[in-house]
């Protein structure tokens, strides 16, 4: 699923700056459609969301990624963690 949100509204059209764009579980076109649009790899938008990736930053010529774990509760007293990726792209982010 593909959302995105400006501070002051949600759902725009992916052409503005300035928007957090919030990839949930992406189906094969969405990642492909992200990636056209802001001129990414699609690699690295998979491995944001790959459970067995490393935690890592990555700098290229256009933007940015931040692979991070984050804690995920699953029971009383457990937790796994879960990859969380960021994509920094000009004043967006992925």
């Amino acid at each position: 699923m593909i959302r995105l949100f400006r501070p002051e509204e949600e759902l725009l059209d992916v052409n503005r700056s300035g928007m957090w764009i919030d990839l949930t579980a992406p189906e094969e076109n969405e990642i492909n459609q992200i990636a056209e649009l802001l001129n990414l790899e699609e690699n690295d938008i998979v491995a944001a969301i790959d459970l067995n990736e490393k935690n890592r930053i990555e700098i290229h010529d256009k933007y940015s990624l931040m692979i991070i774990d984050i804690p995920d509760k699953v029971g009383d007293h457990e937790y796994v963690t879960l990859p969380l990726g960021i994509l920094l792209v000009g004043d967006n982010v992925v």
